[in-house]
């Protein structure tokens, strides 16, 4: 049977029965799925197996068919089987005589996947020649592949496919005296993931100065905005479009005044990339400000820069109505919510963020009458 041409041909080897009940479903993850990246950006991917029941002993074969439209595979796309892949990747496993990253034809990459050596072939000198690993699929996804595609130069949609799927199946009970008998599955689904080159590119979809107020954290909105809260700008939260590569932070945070004098700060990614907190070595106040985080990587693909890479601010301590001037209307604008718990609408008024607003307060306001900043 090891003359076989193509892994179609395997699915019959040693098959008690079609596992009519159980199915498989593949599916796509990439973070650029439905995403804009750049033109040429390279993009991971993964790809994910899941039998749809557990009347089996897991995965013993599998294989399907990968494209996308206007990209040749054979040149954009790397393949690496998953880590739990081992036994299906020849020496061990037996595939298509291309291997298990699949056979090229035009933009399609046919039959990537492989078997593992269910008919407990002992020749060392032929695969398959490896050992079994069961459950696989069973009871949850299981990464079958997953690498990169370089994208293509030109602005578009691109669709990726997986398609004309097969397997094997583990017959349920099985041991593996005198081999595994396995079973061919009922149905595989496939999956599509679409990409769009050019668009927009990403870049800071939000920035906040944040505060606590006595045991409550407030963010305020340095989007074109100031901070008008005691020390200044300590803490900033920067909010991305799309999820920043940790390793493209360090270096490529940049904060300026309008004097041109530059600030070093210490910073941390959080939720899955998408957020990352800044905290400048010494407080931002009294001035204008302009943080860039141009030359970092989202992993999209794409390198931030120009205007949606960075946000211009002031800080002035007292300017509760961001009149760019401390006067008498701040002072005024705070004594009716005297005695009152700032909230998410008036924590602007709690200058001393104590977490009560009250006179203390304008008490911070009335010295600084005068106290302004001219931004460019």
């Amino acid at each position: 049977m090891k003359a076989l041409g193509t892994l179609t041909a395997l699915v019959v080897v040693c098959c008690a029965s079609t596992a009519m009940g159980t199915d498989l479903t593949l599916t796509i993850v990439s973070d650029a799925c439905g995403s804009d990246v750049a033109p040429g950006a390279v993009v991971s991917y993964e790809v994910y197996g899941e039998l749809s029941d557990s009347l089996n002993e897991g995965l013993a074969l599998f294989g399907f068919d990968m494209e996308m439209a206007g990209v040749t595979l054979e040149t954009a796309a790397i393949v690496e089987p998953g880590p739990l892949m081992t036994n299906f990747v020849e020496d061990l496993g037996l595939t298509n005589p291309a291997g298990f990253a699949g056979t090229p034809s035009g933009d399609v990459l046919l039959q990537i996947g492989g078997g593992q050596n269910t008919i407990k072939d002992t020749d060392p000198t032929i695969p398959p020649n490896g050992t079994v690993d069961t459950g696989l699929g069973k009871g949850g996804a299981v990464l079958l592949i997953s690498g990169t595609i370089t994208m293509p130069d030109v602005e578009g949609d691109y669709t990726l496919e997986v398609t004309n799927g097969f397997a094997n199946v583990i017959a349920e009970g099985e041991t593996g005296d005198p081999f595994w008998a396995v079973e061919a599955v009922g149905m595989v689904s496939g999956d599509t993931c679409t990409i769009t080159v050019g668009g927009p590119s990403p870049g800071i979809a939000a920035a906040e100065s944040l505060k606590d107020h006595g045991g409550e954290v407030f963010g305020q909105s340095l989007m074109d905005g100031y901070e008008q809260r005691a020390s200044g700008v300590t803490t900033i939260d920067v909010t991305f479009e799309q999820a920043i590569v940790e390793s493209s932070v360090e270096g490529n945070i940049a904060i300026e005044d309008k004097d041109g004098a530059t600030y070093t700060s210490s910073w941390e990614l959080s939720i899955d990339g998408l957020v990352l907190t800044v905290t400048p070595d010494a407080a931002l106040t009294e001035n204008c400000f302009t943080v860039s985080c141009a030359g970092m990587e989202t992993t999209g693909g794409a390198t931030l820069g120009g205007d949606n890479a960075e946000f211009d601010f002031f800080a002035l301590e007292g300017d509760v109505d961001g009149g760019t001037v401390v006067n008498s209307v701040d002072a005024s604008s705070i004594k009716p919510w005297f005695g009152s718990t700032p909230d998410a609408a008036t924590f602007v008024f709690d200058l001393d963020v104590n977490g009560v607003i009250n006179s203390l307060d304008t008490s911070l306001v009335k010295p600084r009458f005068g106290h302004s900043v001219t931004c460019p």
